[in-house]
């Protein structure tokens, strides 16, 4: 995207900086768990898929997850890419990977969990649509969820059972290995309909129906063949019925990505 162009320059590494950080290092509280959906190269770094902690120090959570936070562009860079200047990577700290931008500023990555085992659930193929002028897409949409670890398959659930719901994303032949990122969306239905979204710690936030206000869930270098991820697991609130939509979208050069989505929800009800 044009806001991220800036960012495209030579690396800048100074070894004064990378000392006052590695004293100072992360600030606690972590800002939570995020989850790497592929194996993942940031400046050389490798990060296998997994679930990390995000520290800062100098900067603020949103800053780093939100729509446009630094995290989402590291995630989208290729093997061979450099962080984008003033970020440098402190190759020589002790502990998880770290990355800053000044002595004061920074954040921190440490890897301390596999991700949740995905059940070869029986999928409900949804049709795919793009989200501008309602042009059909070629990417292939898959929900399916289970109360009996992936056995079988249903969309009608008690308030008792703890529901696993799984997705896969198929996308289109010229988007595979390309950056993008991943976005779940559900409607609470009811006579005052309300959209929710995940963010990039699995957590459900109100969303307002725009574009610009869609947050990425995930967000991978490079677009498999067949992307398979868990959307939740537990239990859900009963009386209830839950509109689910799962999409992508590469990094593009326009102002607004062009998300590929399933026009036609999932739909599960809790009695």
């Amino acid at each position: 995207m044009t806001k991220h162009t800036a960012f495209l320059v030579s690396l800048m590494l100074s070894a004064g900086l990378i000392s006052s950080v590695q004293a100072q290092g992360p600030q606690l509280p972590s800002c939570g768990n995020i989850s790497f959906l592929a194996d993942s190269t940031i400046d050389g770094t490798e990060f296998t898929k997994g679930i990390y902690q995000l520290n800062t120090f100098g900067i603020s959570c949103e800053e780093v997850v939100g729509i446009n936070g630094i995290l989402g562009f590291l995630l989208r860079m290729s093997k061979d890419d450099r962080l984008p200047s003033p970020w440098y990577s402190l190759k020589e700290a002790i502990g998880a990977p770290k990355f800053s931008k000044s002595a004061a500023i920074g954040i921190r990555l440490q890897k301390i969990d596999d991700l949740p085992s995905t059940y070869a659930l029986q999928e409900q193929q949804l049709q795919g649509m793009t989200t501008r002028e309602n042009v059909g897409s070629g990417a292939i949409f898959k929900i399916g969820a289970s109360s009996d670890s992936g056995l079988t398959s249903k969309q009608n659930f008690s308030s008792t059972d703890s529901v696993y719901i799984g997705a896969t994303i198929i996308p289109r032949v010229e988007d595979q290995g390309r950056p993008a990122d991943i976005y779940v969306v559900a409607e609470i239905m009811g006579d005052n309909s309300v959209f929710m979204q995940l963010n990039r710690y699995g957590q459900a936030q109100i969303w307002n129906g725009a574009i610009d206000g869609l947050s990425p869930v995930h967000t991978v270098n490079a677009l498999a063949q067949e992307l398979r991820f868990q959307i939740y697991s537990g239990k859900l609130d009963a009386a209830f019925r839950l509109a689910i939509y799962i999409g992508y979208a590469t990094a593009t050069s326009d102002q607004e990505p062009l998300i590929h989505y399933n026009s036609t929800p999932y739909i599960i009800a809790i009695e």
